[in-house]
């Protein structure tokens, strides 16, 4: 089981699970609201990780005879249910503070997004005269402005380099790839190296070009700049 990352938790509901789940009983002397806390804190979860078997992390699997062999911390019952209790208390307050943050959170992407759009299509005169755009979903534009198709602006450069990609070593260039981006920067660690010899000098990124991606991902940047 993935328990290094807190695949495991006490059920408050009765039923039946699949087989891809190994279902454990306390004893009495033990309050399962207060073991649900305890065998997720992070030095449970790290040693769980360290009695895992597996090739990459991805893989790792705690069985349980390993899970057995765990060390418990174990206060008397009614102290582990005044533990469980306080934790249930103050977990939901913060749990409530962290909602008012996202909501906080939210609106403020939302200002962010909406000085963004104007500024892009109205400008930063608020007394600019407008003149319409003669596209209806575009709306007004500045009067001094021009509306132009994006291919008068942009050139296509390709779409990505094919070459095998291989370890880092000399004479390797990065490429990034669809998991190198991620919120709006590039992680070095996720991208990978082809062989200079390999990759035409048209294909080399340029501060100011924009990726845009071909694959219909969730997680995948649909578009982005590269600032160099």
């Amino acid at each position: 089981m993935l328990a290094w990352k807190r695949g495991l938790g006490v059920s408050k509901f009765e039923g039946i699970v699949s087989p891809a789940y190994s279902v454990f009983r306390f004893f009495e002397s033990a309050n399962p609201d207060y073991m649900h806390y305890l065998l997720r804190i992070d030095l449970y979860t790290g040693h769980f990780k360290t009695r895992s078997t597996g090739v990459i992390d991805s893989r790792l699997r705690l069985y349980p005879d390993s899970f057995f062999d765990t060390s418990l911390i174990v206060p008397p019952l009614p102290e582990q249910t005044q533990i469980a209790a306080f934790l249930d208390h103050e977990t939901a307050k913060i749990d409530r503070l962290i909602e008012k943050q996202q909501a906080l959170i939210s609106l403020l992407k939302e200002k962010r997004q909406a000085v963004i759009s104007h500024a892009v299509t109205k400008g930063l005169n608020p007394h600019a005269p407008l003149k319409d755009s003669g596209i209806k979903w575009l709306g007004q534009v500045p009067a001094h402005w021009r509306v132009l198709g994006l291919g008068k602006v942009v050139d296509l450069m390709a779409n990505g380099s094919s070459a095998n990609q291989t370890d880092e070593a000399p004479n390797t260039v990065a490429v990034t790839r669809i998991e190198s981006i991620s919120g709006g920067t590039l992680n070095f660690e996720k991208v990978g190296y082809v062989r200079r010899a390999e990759i035409p000098s048209g294909y080399r990124l340029q501060p100011g070009d924009i990726l845009f991606s071909n694959i219909n991902l969730n997680s995948a940047v649909e578009g982005w700049f590269w600032r160099g």
